[in-house]
């Protein structure tokens, strides 16, 4: 072909090389040269398949991810944490500041004025509905934070 471009034929020598290389291997000597290597072209196509399927997978997690997010903003805006826009308003602030287990609810309760007629004793026994204490015992509760509990579960 008289090509005289010198990456050119540096590249086809390099292809001659590895191509007698490869025929001379001692592995293309063993009998079982075929089945090794059908049973490596069988793996590499698993290989390749599996890469693919992980892809798709996701792709498909992605698009749960995404509906999922979806739903969370549209809560939040029905909830007015945001607005049309998608932009946190006063309430949506409020609960970012808020610590707790559920800030939501805690933010809920603020804004519904819960906590304005109770006092500091109260509100204490009522925030503490919300630190978890896996072995806590079931207290008898007093009459006077009974109406701060039914006012919670209607908060709710």
């Amino acid at each position: 072909m008289r090509i005289t471009e010198p990456a050119l034929v540096d590249a086809v020598e390099k292809i001659a090389d590895l191509e007698q290389r490869s025929q001379e291997h001692p592995l293309r000597k063993m009998k079982e040269f075929e089945d090794i290597k059908k049973q490596w072209m069988a793996k590499d196509q698993a290989k390749k398949e599996h890469r693919i399927l992980r892809e798709e997978l996701h792709k498909a997690q992605s698009v749960l991810h995404m509906d999922e997010l979806t739903q969370r903003k549209r809560l939040l805006r029905r909830l007015q944490y945001a607005d049309n826009n998608d932009i946190i308003t006063d309430k949506g602030r409020c609960a970012c500041e808020l610590s707790a287990s559920d800030e939501l609810m805690l933010t809920e309760m603020l804004y519904a004025g819960v906590f304005t007629d109770l006092s500091s004793a109260q509100v204490a026994a009522l925030l503490s509905c919300f630190v978890f204490e896996e072995n806590a015992k079931t207290p008898k509760l007093a009459e006077e934070l009974s109406g701060c509990l039914r006012k919670l579960h209607v908060s709710v």
